[in-house]
Formats: structure tokens, C-alpha cells, sequence
């Protein structure tokens, strides 16, 4: 009889793991607050990004820079759920043998992403932290914590 009390103590020990540790995982979302054209103009050269949400699992996203020699880069991106994960994925033609980079979510935070890929030869990070009304801060970083840069995007109102 103690051997079978103790199994079912044991039992409902797990099952009461198994509910505490799936109440606490928060279910991935789309950040909305990013939806719109946001445009900036900073030491770097100009930024801009237009995000749109296509349904409550995706987002689409073009990025452009126009750097100070006049050069620039086109990004098409999406962030997307998948299997209850929030992924950013950036697709810029001509590099990465035409393959996006994945990066994933490694926060699950309302008002900021952090998108990580630590395979990927740069950037390994980018971060969109949502700051005042109409402000967001993008950070994009190397290989190193020290190795970053610091875009402060404004939204455009039309």
C-alpha cells in the first residue's frame, strides 16, 4: 500500500511539473506596434521600414539602407509564429546564396524582440526594443556585445 501511495504522489507530482511548466511558457505573438512605414536618418545613412501584418501568424517587412557613399541594401522580411515561436527572417538579394536567415526570439517580451541566430556570420542579433510613442530602437549586433550598432527608427505618420 506505501509503494502504491508513493507512485501516485509521484505521479501527480509530474502532472502538477508538466501544468506549472506550460502555464509559464508565454504563446509567441506578432509585434503589431511595429506595423507601419518607420524611416530614420542618423550618422550611418538613411533607414527605412515599412511592416505589414498579413494575418495573425505573419508579418511582412522591407528594409532599405543608403549608406553615406551611396551604396545600399534592400531586405525583404518577414516575421512569422511557427510551432508557438516568434521568427525573424531578412532575405537580401545577392548575398547568402539567395537563402533567408532565420533568426528566433530568444525573449517573448511585448515591447521588445530579440532575434538571434548565433551561427550566422553577422548579425547574430538584432534587437527592435519599442521605446517612447512612435520611436523604436534597433540594435544589431556582431559577434560580440561590444560590437553593435544603434538605429532609432521614427514612424512615419500619413
Amino acid at each position: 500500500m506505501n509503494k502504491l501511495i508513493r507512485n501516485i504522489s509521484i505521479y501527480l507530482l509530474l502532472a502538477a511539473l508538466i501544468v506549472l511548466t506550460a502555464c509559464d511558457q508565454k504563446e509567441a505573438i506578432l509585434p503589431v506596434w511595429l506595423e507601419g512605414n518607420w524611416t530614420t536618418g542618423d550618422t550611418l545613412g538613411l533607414s527605412a521600414e515599412a511592416w505589414e501584418k498579413i494575418n495573425d501568424e505573419y508579418m511582412t517587412g522591407e528594409g532599405l539602407f543608403i549608406m553615406k557613399d551611396n551604396s545600399s541594401v534592400i531586405e525583404l522580411l518577414t516575421i512569422f509564429i511557427k510551432d508557438g515561436a516568434l521568427y525573424y527572417a531578412a532575405l537580401v538579394p545577392n548575398q547568402n546564396g539567395g537563402e533567408e536567415i532565420i533568426f528566433i526570439d530568444t525573449m517573448n517580451h511585448p515591447d521588445s524582440l530579440v532575434f538571434e541566430n548565433a551561427l550566422h556570420d553577422y548579425p547574430k542579433k538584432i534587437i527592435y526594443h519599442k521605446e517612447e510613442a512612435g520611436t523604436v530602437a534597433v540594435y544589431i549586433y556582431g559577434a560580440n556585445e561590444d560590437d553593435f550598432q544603434k538605429i532609432t527608427l521614427q514612424k512615419v505618420i500619413e
